[in-house]
């Protein structure tokens, strides 16, 4: 009783106990708050404040900053403001729940506050398209964050994602438009890793992609290939190539100076290769599959080719492309590698 009667006397509630841990700046920030008509300089007293919980990991304290009815109405133009600041502040208490709806409510309410030189709803957008695990509904707001404009790497980066996103609904052409936007920026091999650049190039080309490049049976294929080196078809092992990122280079390609064979030379240079100065085939093929293969990539070693390397690793990968049965989940001759692993 004798607590309440000296918190009331010092015109003070009982959410305001954390507020005696502040230092004099701050303390006097905080009661300053509504003294004036300047709404501009009470916005700023919060950040101050809050920055200085933010800092110390007072998070619970900043979350009861941002809630005061008295904070908030003397900062009324600054609210989208504040109530972004208090979705952060929920998210690092552990309130998730509550901070996705507070995110999602500023994405629906627009608000066009500038923010360390973008808009809010710029970050707002970012975060929801971050942290949301449903595809569904993190699609629209993929879809309107790639509408603001940014740099070259966001705006890539944005695409790419946005076709990832499609891509998980099992939206195929809408996702292969936007990995063809991806492609369309002549620095997309800078800004994607190696990986994601190859695997949608993959699948715009599996999109019109013919089924006689690929076969079911892996046996069967490696046999295919098998059989036009050995007979020196070049013509044959063309049609047998992967229609997109067909893999050519050395296994040590960072320790080895060679460059690269160009791939529309490499065929006819791997027929010479694969002979001696009386045009015999000297290539052997090794049965089996080598360690290194798995359930989804398939190596075939080769040994005794006429060329420094001495020995081919022929790559074979099973397709991925779920929108068109006759070539998904089939395999296909995929590159080689040369040297020994």
């Amino acid at each position: 009783m004798y607590v309440f009667l000296i918190l009331l006397l010092c015109g003070c509630s009982l959410t305001e106990g954390w507020i005696g841990d502040l230092p004099e700046t701050e303390k006097e920030f905080y009661y300053r708050i509504g003294s004036d008509a300047f709404s501009e300089a009470d916005f700023i007293r919060v950040q101050r404040i809050g920055a200085y919980l933010a800092a110390k990991d007072r998070h619970q304290d900043l979350v009861g900053l941002l809630r005061e009815p008295r904070i908030r109405a003397a900062c009324a133009p600054y609210i989208d403001f504040l109530d972004y600041l208090l979705a952060l502040s929920y998210k690092e208490t552990g309130q998730i729940s509550l901070s996705s709806h507070l995110f999602q409510k500023l994405a629906t309410q627009r608000a066009e506050i500038v923010y360390q030189g973008q808009p809010l709803q710029n970050i707002v957008l970012q975060h929801l398209v971050e942290t949301i695990d449903d595809p569904l509904e993190r699609l629209p707001f993929m879809k309107r964050l790639l509408a603001y404009q940014g740099n070259t790497e966001q705006t890539l980066l944005r695409s790419f994602f946005l076709g990832k996103t499609y891509q998980e609904i099992g939206l195929w052409d809408q996702a292969i438009d936007s990995y063809r936007y991806t492609l369309s920026f002549p620095n997309a091999t800078e800004i994607l890793d190696q990986d994601s650049y190859n695997k949608i190039r993959s699948l715009i080309a599996y999109q019109n992609s013919p089924g006689n490049r690929v076969q079911k049976d892996l046996d069967r294929l490696i046999q295919m290939v098998k059989e036009a080196q050995e007979r020196g078809n070049i013509e044959n092992l063309a049609k047998l190539q992967a229609s997109s990122d067909f893999v050519i280079r050395y296994w040590a390609q960072n320790e080895n100076h060679h460059p690269t064979p160009e791939q529309d030379t490499f065929l006819r240079g791997l027929i010479e290769f694969s002979r001696n100065y009386n045009g015999e085939n000297i290539v052997k093929w090794e049965n089996g599959l080598s360690e290194l293969s798995n359930s989804n990539e398939a190596y075939v070693k080769t040994t005794n080719w006429f060329a420094e390397w001495g020995t081919v690793h022929f790559y074979f990968r099973k397709v991925f492309y779920p929108p068109n049965p006759e070539i998904h989940d089939h395999w296909e001759w995929a590159g080689v590698l040369l040297g020994g692993k």
